[in-house]
């Protein structure tokens, strides 16, 4: 992989330069800089010329980053020794490595979930519910996931925190179950009410440990058809649940994260 970033805030010329910075397959070369190189000769023809106007601005990038799934802390936490740990974190987040600002983390599993055992926080057995969240705990998370996280934020305090549910509790879904084959597990009228103190209670278990949500999504990948922790949640329920109900719940809990 290959990155460049040009040092002029004008249309390229000839004494333009573009820092080179890669990394090969084989990690031989690791956020290598390489001789810079220079933008040079008259216009191509015969091709698409593309012009990028950097005084005209759309909407802001508010970061870089990735995700930190529960398979993903586990090995961070509990794989590599304190030292190799430390230097990868400060790789991944510190000023001196690639210095990511923007990461998302499930809420709950995802489907890359240690033991593939899917889990949320207020998992019951089949035809119990629990709409008033009285089960509702984040302490599966306590073990290596709040752990990483703080590291991460100890290493670099502005990144910000994306969080999304792969999917509610099955007591609140049509199949009663975290996956959605067949478009089987879709969200339940009832639900929504539940749903969105659901969010209110994940955001403030995670502050209380330290670690603020910047912002959530009501759903990843909506719609997608699996075994694995996935909900059916369409366009038009999502834009009730918001208004309706996730809304109007962080507004009371005096949360304002983005959504």
């Amino acid at each position: 992989m290959t990155l460049g970033a040009c040092d002029s805030a004008t249309r390229p010329s000839r004494n333009d330069v573009v820092e080179v910075v890669q990394t090969t397959r084989d990690l031989s070369q690791r956020l290598t800089h390489l001789a810079g190189l220079r933008f040079g000769g008259p216009l191509p023809t015969g091709v698409a010329v593309i012009h990028v106007d950097d005084a005209v601005r759309y909407q802001p990038v508010t970061g870089v980053g990735g995700a930190i799934t529960d398979t993903s802390a586990w090995l961070l936490h509990n794989e590599l020794p304190p030292r190799t740990r430390a230097a990868v974190m400060a790789n991944l987040f510190g000023a001196g490595g690639i210095h990511l600002g923007y990461m998302r983390v499930p809420m709950g599993a995802s489907d890359f979930t240690k033991g593939k055992r899917p889990y949320s926080y207020d998992d019951l057995p089949p035809g119990q519910s629990d709409p008033s969240l009285s089960r509702f705990s984040v302490a599966h998370d306590d073990a290596y996931i709040v752990p990483t996280l703080r590291q991460m934020l100890a290493i670099n305090p502005h990144v910000q925190i994306l969080a999304s549910p792969w999917s509610p509790p099955g007591w609140m879904k049509a199949n009663d179950a975290l996956g959605n084959p067949a478009e089987r597990g879709l969200l339940l009228r009832s639900a929504y009410g539940p749903l969105a103190r659901y969010f209110v209670k994940f955001i403030d278990a995670y502050a209380a440990r330290g670690v603020p949500i910047a912002a959530i999504s009501p759903q990843n990948e909506p719609g997608q058809q699996a075994f694995y922790p996935s909900l059916d949640l369409p366009e038009p329920e999502q834009a009730t649940f918001i208004s309706h109900d996730l809304g109007p719940a962080l507004r009371a809990a005096g949360l304002r994260p983005k959504i």
